[in-house]
């Protein structure tokens, strides 16, 4: 009785879309691996990578959304853009408490996400950050990236790109 209660109930939540209910997966359009897990204070912050403009690969953003309970998903706006020729691809994030980088202050330390930035133009990546002074609701990409250029990156990158 107890096993036809709960399969009864599993099928009667059943999302119209046919989309996922318990894990995660943006309002519409493409998405590839999370990146940066991050809690800062009471909230979790997803990233991951986006097509925010269609439903096949390219055109990639840091997507983002938040959670209190890792179940339950706000969808926020775009952490990181897609701008200039240069894409948002994979990363991690980083609380940087002791303000190390500089980028925030003793009272309010940033947030860092370090992502690679992608030339879709002649296929080139390289290693840029962005980062948040304000408890993760917005981003800015940093003023002097990329923070290792492809030149610098070239040498050790057995794949040529």
């Amino acid at each position: 009785m107890l096993l036809a209660l709960a399969f009864t109930l599993a099928t009667q939540v059943v999302a119209e879309d046919f989309r996922p209910i318990y894990h995660f997966v943006p309002e519409e359009n493409w998405m590839n691996e999370p990146n940066g897990l991050i809690k800062i204070k009471s909230t979790w912050h997803l990233f991951y990578q986006h097509n925010p403009t269609a439903n096949v690969w390219g055109n990639l953003n840091w997507g983002h959304a938040t959670s209190s309970d890792l179940v339950h998903w706000t969808h926020e706006p775009l952490a990181i853009t897609s701008e200039n020729g240069v894409e948002a691809f994979t990363g991690t994030s980083y609380y940087d408490a002791d303000n190390t980088s500089g980028l925030g202050s003793s009272t309010s330390p940033p947030y860092l996400a370090y992502y690679t930035g992608y030339f879709p133009s002649n296929g080139t990546q390289d290693q840029r950050l962005a980062f948040s002074v304000d408890d993760g609701a917005s981003w800015k990409k940093y003023q002097g990236n990329p923070i290792i250029p492809a030149a610098q990156e070239s040498s050790h990158d057995e794949t040529g790109g």
